[in-house]
C-alpha cells in the first residue's frame, strides 16, 4: 500500500504565496486598471499577471525541480511527477465589475492527482488550504491557528444546497433541480470560490457543464478531498489531469462522498443532455 506523502512544506509555501499574491490582487481592487481581453472574451488585468509572478516565482525558488502550469502561463500537465497549477485571479470578470466573488488558487498535482490546495479571498483575506493526509482549514489572518472543517453528510438529496453561477444561469439547472427535487440554489461568482465554498460547508452540491480547465479545479478538488467531499466528472469518472489537454471535457460533480453516487444515478440521463 503506498504511503500518503508528507506535504507539510509545500502546504506551508502555497499559503504563504496564496496569500501574498492576494493581498497584492486586493490593493488593486476596484481601482482604475487596465483590462483586455485576451480571446474568447475573456478577460485579463494587471492583477492576474502581478498575482501570477508572485507565485511563480516564489513556486520556482523553493521547489526548483516541478513542473509548474498557470492560466497566463500556456503549458501543459504532466501525467507523472509533480506540477503546481496555478490560477492566479479566478473571477476575474468578478473583480473587473467590484464584485468580491474571486479568489487566488494554488493546487500541487502528483501523477495527475491533486495531492493539495491552497485558496485565497483576497476581500476577506480568508485562507483556505488542505490536500492528502491534511484537513481542511480556514485560516483568518496572520494569527491564530486554523479552524479545522468538514463536509456534513446531507440527510437526503432534497436537502442539497445546490450552488450555481451568479452571472449566468444555466437553464439546464431547472431540470437538475426537478430531478432531485432541489429549493432555490445559491449565487456565487468564481468556479473556484463556489467549489471552496462547498468544502468549507456553506453548499452542498455544484455541477458544471462546459468551459473547465484544470487550473479551475485542481485547488478547490483538494480541499474538497481534505473535507470529505468527492469530485469527478457529471458521469460520475474522475477528472482527468495530465491528459495532454488543459481543458476539461465532461463536466464536473462536487458533493459529500455519502450522496455523490446517489446524485450521478439520479441525475441519470440530464447529465448527456
Amino acid at each position: 500500500m503506498q504511503s500518503t506523502p508528507d506535504l507539510t512544506r509545500e502546504l506551508t509555501v502555497a499559503t504563504t504565496l496564496a496569500r501574498i499574491a492576494g493581498r497584492k490582487v486586493r490593493t488593486l481592487w476596484r481601482q482604475d486598471i487596465e483590462v483586455r481581453d485576451k480571446g474568447g472574451g475573456d478577460p485579463v488585468t494587471e492583477a492576474d499577471l502581478a498575482a501570477q509572478a508572485i507565485i511563480l516565482a516564489g513556486l520556482e525558488d523553493a521547489f526548483p525541480q516541478d513542473a509548474i502550469l498557470s492560466e497566463e502561463a500556456p503549458g501543459s500537465l504532466p501525467a507523472q511527477g509533480r506540477c503546481w497549477v496555478v490560477d492566479p485571479l479566478d473571477g476575474t470578470r468578478d473583480f473587473v465589475d467590484g464584485i468580491e466573488d474571486f479568489v487566488v488558487m494554488i493546487g500541487l498535482c502528483v501523477d495527475g492527482r491533486p495531492a493539495l490546495g491552497a485558496v485565497h479571498h483576497p476581500p476577506t483575506d480568508a485562507l483556505y488550504r488542505g490536500g492528502l493526509g491534511l484537513p481542511l482549514e480556514r485560516l483568518d489572518g496572520d494569527e491564530g491557528t486554523g479552524v479545522t472543517l468538514r463536509m456534513q453528510a446531507p440527510a437526503d438529496l432534497a436537502s442539497l444546497r445546490l450552488v450555481v453561477s451568479r452571472s449566468h444561469y444555466d437553464p439546464w439547472f431547472d431540470q437538475v433541480r426537478e430531478r432531485l427535487g432541489l429549493g432555490e440554489p445559491g449565487r456565487r461568482g468564481s468556479v473556484g470560490l463556489k467549489v471552496t465554498l462547498l468544502a468549507a460547508g456553506d453548499h452542498d452540491l455544484y455541477l458544471h457543464r462546459y468551459g473547465l480547465k484544470v487550473w479551475d479545479t485542481c485547488a478547490p478538488q483538494a480541499l474538497v478531498e481534505a473535507a470529505g467531499g468527492r469530485m469527478g466528472t457529471l458521469d460520475g469518472g474522475v477528472v482527468e489531469y495530465g491528459a495532454g489537454d488543459v481543458h476539461l471535457t465532461r463536466g464536473l460533480l462536487a458533493a459529500h462522498a455519502s450522496v455523490y453516487d446517489a446524485v450521478v444515478e439520479r441525475l441519470g440521463s440530464l447529465v448527456s443532455t
